[in-house]
């Protein structure tokens, strides 16, 4: 069974996002990857892009510690263009005031590992499929030689709780071990433990790597690239009405959005 779209698809480089969208809505898949319809940024996207570029200004020696703060609160003003979310009430000055206190404490020392690479833009192939990724950061632990793979993620899976959402945390893990396997397939570097960056919140998760736990990871995203193969409906998934009005970079475009 094939799409009539094969020829597209079978030239495109696939990223974890583009397959996320996918599993979120077909539909917007297609208007982005097939129809090439002008995505659009949310207020999300551009909040992230402040926070990730001041962490990338610090780990390639462009700004010092005491600079985040300013540097954030200049950037927070003046690039995020998009409209803030009218739900919850007070989302950007919640969003601001605890990523403030997050560069305001900030205290890693990276004097004690060797910057490898910042979002370095990777490709890859497995099985026939094209594989791109740009992972965050990558240090090597001085005293121990180990390779750690970090992201940063603006979202806070914790809410409440002292532990976070296992479901969030898998998700996060998953598009981890794709950039791991990438990394290793590459630049033939084994990735030996991953951390997740919860910047807005403060908090750090470790996990060590599980070279297996990658190998099934890249071929879920294969078959989910088999699935996109295959599908001839697109259909579109409105029930999820936070994605279609605050994420969905294509909305504008979408006939079936409510």
């Amino acid at each position: 069974m094939s799409s009539p779209y094969d020829f597209i698809i079978d030239n495109i480089v696939y990223s974890y996002s583009s397959i996320g969208t996918f599993k979120t809505c077909k539909y917007a898949w297609k208007l982005t990857y097939i129809d090439y319809k002008k995505r659009k940024s949310s207020w999300y996207a551009d909040f992230g892009l402040v926070c990730h570029s001041a962490l990338e200004g610090y780990f390639k020696d462009e700004l010092e510690i005491y600079e985040l703060p300013s540097y954030f609160t200049k950037h927070f003003e003046s690039d995020i263009k998009s409209a803030v979310p009218p739900f919850p009430a007070g989302i950007s000055e919640k969003y601001y005031n605890q990523s403030l206190q997050f560069f305001n404490e900030f205290d890693f020392d990276k004097s004690k590992y060797e910057v490898i690479f910042i979002e370095d833009k990777i490709e890859a192939t497995y099985k026939g499929i094209n594989i791109v990724v740009k992972p965050d950061l990558l240090l090597k632990e001085l005293e121990t030689g180990k390779y750690i793979l970090m992201d940063y993620k603006t979202a806070d899976p914790y809410g409440k709780n002292i532990k976070p959402d296992k479901k969030k945390i898998e998700d996060y893990l998953h598009q981890l071990y794709l950039y791991a396997w990438a990394i290793w397939q590459v630049k033939n570097i084994a990735i030996d433990k991953i951390r997740i960056w919860f910047v807005r919140v403060g908090k750090m998760e470790e996990f060590e790597f599980d070279p297996y736990k990658a190998q099934e990871v890249v071929e879920e995203f294969f078959n989910e690239v088999e699935n996109i193969k295959n599908e001839e409906n697109f259909e579109a998934n409105n029930k999820n009405t936070f994605f279609c009005n605050q994420l969905c970079s294509v909305a504008e475009f979408c006939e079936y959005r409510k």
